[in-house]
């Protein structure tokens, strides 16, 4: 299913491939819901997978700054898209990543990562610490000074950006096959009504907070 470019001209809508003149209807039902965040989580992944391509051609060395940047948004983009929620919009790893042998430990594995840079808390990745420094021996006063500093580390190389490149180009393959069956199934459903039926329908609004 193609994912349309949509963009805002005041309080018009211009979608790509729509003529102005025609109608949209707002489809907000059962089988809409899950399409519409489907659709939501396709345009996360792709935030990741060009927040990624970003990363890749950054010296870590040089942009340590923006390349952890990248990295921990790449990482809250992908993972913002997996869990459990009451309305079921949400992705589960073991149903997008059953077909790919490993995936899944593969998943887990940064996941952790994530997650270790998103709590703050001491862990491999981000340590404070505490000390005193002393005067040269026999001098007075015996302390200099009581320091302290936060190291952090981005354990971070072609490798982690190859894995997670595939990690959310096999999860958007995924969600593309679902949105394609939405897509198939609302065609069905809504080519059946008459015209009176459709015009009932809302209209497609959009707004900004």
């Amino acid at each position: 299913m193609k994912t349309l470019n949509v963009k805002r001209k005041g309080p018009r809508l211009l979608i790509q491939g729509v003529p102005d003149s025609a109608v949209v209807k707002a489809v907000d039902d059962a089988d809409g819901k899950p399409l519409r965040a489907l659709t939501l989580h396709l345009a996360e992944i792709a935030f990741c997978r060009d927040a990624l391509n970003q990363l890749g051609k950054l010296d870590a060395t040089v942009h340590p700054t923006l390349t952890k940047a990248l990295w921990v948004s790449a990482l809250a983009a992908f993972y913002g898209c997996f869990g459990t929620d009451k309305a079921g919009t949400l992705l589960s790893s073991k149903k997008v990543l059953k077909p790919y042998p490993g995936a899944q430990a593969e998943f887990d594995k940064y996941l952790a990562l994530y997650e270790k840079h998103r709590d703050r808390t001491e862990n491999p990745y981000t340590n404070a610490f505490v000390g005193v420094v002393l005067n040269p021996e026999g001098s007075e006063p015996t302390v200099a000074d009581v320091i302290s500093a936060a190291v952090r580390t981005v354990p971070l190389d072609k490798k982690h950006i190859a894995a997670m490149t595939k990690l959310a180009a096999v999860t958007a393959s995924r969600i593309e096959e679902q949105r394609g069956l939405l897509r198939q199934k609302l065609l069905d459903k809504y080519g059946g009504k008459d015209a009176k039926a459709l015009a009932a329908l809302a209209p497609f609004s959009f707004s900004v907070a």
